[in-house]
Parts: C-alpha cells; structure tokens; sequence
C-alpha cells in the first residue's frame, strides 16, 4: 500500500507543510522517490519526509504487531517531520519516542496550525479534504486500479465486460449524477462532469448492446451468429456488430481521456503530486497474442472552461458509418484513435455552426 490522495492531503494541509517537531517549524517541500525531488534537496529545500509512528517491518522503530497491517500507510499512523527530527525519533530504533509521543506531537503541532489559519482558510482546508476523500471513493468505485483489465477488454475483438466492471460503472454512475461537487474547484467540477458524460455514454451501450455471457461476464452482442441461413440479414446483422465493435472502442477511448482529465484536475486544485508514482490511466488493447499495445490518452491542449463536444451516441454512430463507406471499409477496419479524431472535428465543426 502506498500513501494515497487523501493521507497525503491531511497530512499535509493540517501540518501546514511545516514540521511537526516541537519549535522546529521548518518549512518542507513534498518527498517523491523521483528525480525532481533530488534536484530540489540538492539545491537546498528541505524535503519533507512522511514519517511513520508505528513502522510495517518487525525490526523497525515503533512497531506494534496488533496494528492492522493495510493501515501502516494511513494519516493516523503518519507525522510529516524534516530530515534532521525523522533521524532523532527513529534513532535506536525509535527508543527515545514513544507512540504516544509521536501522537500527541502531531496533535499539539496541528492545533498550533489551525490557530494560525483565518476562519476562511480553515473552510477551505476542510472542503479540500472533503473532496480529495471524494476522489478516493471515485478511485474505488471506478476500480481504477484495474484500468488497463477494463480498457483491454472493451477493446477486445469482441469486446466484453466482466460483471465487476459492469457493476462498478452502473454504480459509479449513479453516484456521480448525486454528486455535487463544491464551486471553488472548478476544473475538478469540470472534470467530473465530462467523466461523468463519457461514463453514461459508454454505460448506456452496455446496457443496450452487450449481453450475458456465462456467470461473470458480458459481450457485445452478435446477432449474426443465431440466426438460420438467411445470408442478406447475416450481412445486416454482421455490419451491425461491426459498428458497435467500432462505437464501443471509441467510448473507451474518451472514457480513458476523461477519466485523465480528471487526474490533471486534481492535481491543479487539490493535490499536486496526486497518482505521481502511479502516472495517469493507460489503456491497454489488442488481443493479447499477436497484438498488444499500451497507450497513454488525453484531451491535448485542453483548456479549463473549454467545452468539448457533447458525446450523442446517435450522431457517432451516423459519423462512424459516413466515414466507413467513405472508405468502402469496415467500421471496425478504421482506427479508433483516427476514428475519435474525426468524430471531434465534425462534432465541434457542427456545434460552431449551430
């Protein structure tokens, strides 16, 4: 387990990036395992070092075998110290500081900052905890952990959804239609609501073109395959799972583009080293065998404020199948990547006309 958003937000916000140390109050700048934080402590900052009370291994300082081991990277069991005071309360394996110690340190401290915080500091302080934990829920909803298990398999040849990620989307997207998100975060309330579009959208094709197939998975339906010789409607039918193949592709395309927009957003507004070990969300595709890529997707030059073109499954699917025939090719021949291009033009060349 690593420090997530929420941890690292409290930690930090409450200490008010200073350390926690008793009169040292030296102010810290964020420790990564990356290069840009060696640069900076080589200059001179003072790198910030997310202490633990209770450490995870047996032979390390404070530790305390009844303590739940998935809550060792938890802000109850973290205090942000310098370099110099990590050293003093682990020295001899932490001997000279208690549990308690390090407790009622990080409590003392926090309140010493909290007293130094305007009224409307402290408001905004507690909105931006409130919504970092929001972001973690979002995380966990959306099981973002298994992003690329959830691309790959919308991206499949027959594309398919395992009943997790199904429930998880139904879910998610129900509980971002409730959500509400605060006024002063604009970019994360803009990024949320253009997940939450790209959610409903490829939600609905799910709901209206996938089917159940055995006890814990779904697939795109095929029609074509259950029906008796009748060679004309088989042609019909096979051009129709054709599109849908090419329309779910696309879906999962913005969706992924999304749900990095979102990322970007909460690392202007909230936290900015948010998923900074993890990186953004890749899709994966291909078919595991022959072909397999792993692609990185974004809005490209997006602007805060800058509205992008509404996704209408109708008109896709009538962009889609113009561009096809354009071509004289399959729909699911086209790629999707070039395919999401040209949807964009045409969508936002028809909203400037409207």
């Amino acid at each position: 387990m690593a420090i997530g958003v929420v941890e690292r937000k409290l930690l930090w916000g409450r200490a008010n990036d200073e350390c926690a140390y008793p009169d040292c109050s030296q102010e810290l700048t964020v420790n990564l395992d990356d290069p840009e934080s060696r640069v900076l402590g080589n200059a001179g900052a003072v790198i910030g070092e997310e202490a633990h009370i209770r450490s995870g291994s047996v032979d390390g300082p404070r530790y305390e075998a009844k303590f739940p081991r998935d809550e060792i990277d938890t802000y109850r069991n973290l205090i942000l110290l310098c370099p110099t005071h990590h050293t003093l309360v682990d020295k001899d394996c932490g001997r000279g500081y208690s549990i308690e110690d390090l407790e009622q340190m990080r409590v003392h401290h926090e309140a010493a900052m909290r007293a130094t915080r305007s009224t409307a500091d402290e408001t905004s302080r507690r909105i931006s905890e409130r919504v970092a934990a929001s972001v973690k829920v979002w995380e966990d909803k959306m099981l973002l952990e298994d992003w690329q298990s959830l691309t790959f398999g919308l991206n499949y040849t027959v594309p398919l959804l395992r009943d997790k990620f199904r429930s998880a989307m139904l879910e998610t997207s129900e509980w971002l239609l409730a959500k509400d998100w605060p006024a002063e975060f604009p970019a994360v309330r803009e990024a949320f609501g253009r997940f939450r579009e790209a959610l409903n959208a490829i939600t609905t094709h799910v709901l209206e073109t996938f089917d159940r197939d055995g006890d814990q998975r779904w697939e795109l339906e095929r029609e074509y395959k259950r029906i008796g010789w009748d060679p004309e409607l088989y042609e019909e039918l096979a051009a129709k799972f054709q599109l849908e193949c090419a329309i779910t592709w696309c879906l999962t395309i913005e969706l992924t583009k999304a749900g990095n927009l979102v990322v970007r957003a909460v690392r202007k507004e909230i936290e900015p080293f948010y998923r900074f070990d993890e990186g953004v969300l890749l899709a994966r595709d291909g078919d595991g065998i022959i072909t397999m890529q792993i692609v990185r997707l974004e809005y490209e030059d997006h602007e805060w404020g800058e509205k992008l073109p509404a996704i209408d499954l109708k008109q896709w699917r009538a962009i889609i199948q113009a561009e096809a025939e354009e071509r004289r090719a399959r729909p699911d021949a086209i790629s999707p990547y070039e395919m999401v291009s040209i949807i964009k033009r045409q969508t936002s060349r028809e909203a400037r006309a409207e």
